[in-house]
């Protein structure tokens, strides 16, 4: 189908910049501006490289970089083409980790943010968390009890509770913030042997985090939080992991 070359172009052409970080930038501007919607599909690249006043190496590039930021979404064969993306907390996840590994982070500066983000998102999350949302945290307790039982490595499904908890927040950016900060700190200690002693605090922390839930005792609870975040920190440090 030939493209109408006398259409207005919502793209402006490119003056100086990297070319595809320029396609990049007004892409990611028309999606933050809703100017592009989700499920809104780009020009073909030819078309776009025209109205960017581009070469198509520069147009691929740029949708490759928006593909991996989660912006768009990319489609083969008839009907095919790039895609703009629902909005979701990947983006924020992603651009939180690349920011804290590039800064490169201590283990010291990420466990002062968890604490600090965790009881501020424990407490909002205690005025809006739900009976159900209480039960979701109860199976995680209950799983993590179940794998530790088991050979596998419980490190990721134990910090799945701290998860569950800042999205009883009902916000988004603190569920990814949270995710983010907890990923890393995952991420720093490698793939360590599973240590059951450490893991049975970790399962009783959070039951003592929830029974304070239960009875509506911010004080406590946040209290609990910080003692179990810390606890872990302070058991890394001694045993030796990286911090």
């Amino acid at each position: 189908m030939k493209q109408d070359s006398s259409k207005p172009s919502m793209f402006k052409p490119l003056i100086q910049k990297r070319a595809f970080e320029e396609v990049s930038d007004q892409i990611k501007e028309l999606i933050y501006s809703e100017a592009l919607k989700p499920g809104d599909k780009l020009p073909p690249e030819r078309e776009l490289a025209r109205q960017f006043n581009t070469g198509r190496m520069a147009i691929r590039e740029a949708l490759r970089i928006l593909e991996d930021s989660g912006f768009i979404y990319l489609k083969t064969g008839s009907g095919g083409g790039a895609f703009v993306k629902d909005a979701d907390s990947s983006v924020v996840k992603r651009s939180l980790l690349d920011f804290i590994k590039l800064g490169n982070v201590s283990l010291e500066k990420i466990t002062e943010a968890r604490v600090a983000i965790e009881q501020i998102t424990l407490e909002i999350a205690m005025e809006r968390i739900t009976d159900d949302e209480i039960k979701h945290l109860e199976e995680s307790i209950k799983l993590n009890e179940e794998i530790l039982k088991s050979d596998e490595n419980p490190m990721r499904s134990s910090s799945d509770f701290h998860i569950l908890l800042a999205r009883c927040s009902k916000n988004q950016l603190f569920e990814a913030i949270v995710e983010s900060l907890i990923s890393l700190f995952i991420s720093l200690l490698g793939d360590q042997p599973p240590d059951t002693k450490g893991f049975t605090q970790h399962i009783n922390d959070h039951k003592a985090i929830l029974q304070a839930i239960k009875k509506n005792d911010l004080k406590s609870a946040r209290k609990r939080l910080k003692d179990h975040i810390l606890y872990t920190y302070n058991k890394i440090l001694r045993d030796g992991f990286p911090a």
